[in-house]
């Protein structure tokens, strides 16, 4: 890792790794939500994302990321700022597209029981099918960033050796040059 990349802040790591928690807990309680009581908590914790992804995508346009290392190939860095910006678009059409499912079915969608989101479509079946099918895709290709990312990050750390896997696990110190 290059020395001006001392890794992500503490922030950004907690939101990192919380949000890829629930976002994991968030495609199981969808795939086996009587395990879970229900699709509630699947709607509940879908909305709990989409605000955890405004604040994370405010916390990053406020603090930038750290370089990837001068070693990395150009088109290394191209594919992780394009897998990047994937997640993110990804983070925001999952829970929007589930939102329009719930909408357009005419069903209302209640964060753990304690607020429900207004009603602002009409339902209409043809749409309601249309996002359902679009919110499965968008799962399916949650898995496929999600393999990616993973062994992306493997790769960093076991065969590049370059403390970038390090870096959103703890503060990374630099140590003075000798």
């Amino acid at each position: 890792m290059d020395a001006q990349n001392q890794g992500y802040g503490a922030v950004a790591r907690a939101l990192h790794w919380l949000m890829a928690a629930l976002m994991i807990l968030q495609w199981f309680s969808g795939e086996e939500s009587k395990a879970f009581g229900g699709m509630s908590f699947h709607f509940s914790l879908g909305l709990t994302l989409m605000l955890l992804v405004l604040i994370r995508l405010g916390w990053r346009v406020t603090h930038p990321v750290p370089a990837l290392p001068s070693s990395a190939p150009a088109w290394e860095r191209t594919v992780a700022r394009l897998m990047h910006l994937s997640w993110y678009l990804l983070m925001l059409a999952l829970p929007l597209s589930g939102i329009l499912y719930r909408q357009f079915r005419g069903k209302t969608t209640s964060w753990f029981g304690l607020a429900d989101l207004p009603a602002w479509l009409s339902p209409d079946k043809y749409w309601a099918h249309q996002s359902e099918d679009i919110h499965k895709i968008l799962g399916t290709v949650f898995l496929v960033l999600l393999t990616l990312h993973v062994v992306a990050a493997l790769k960093h750390h076991f065969i590049d050796r370059d403390g970038v896997l390090r870096g959103m696990l703890v503060r990374v110190a630099v140590r003075p040059a000798r």
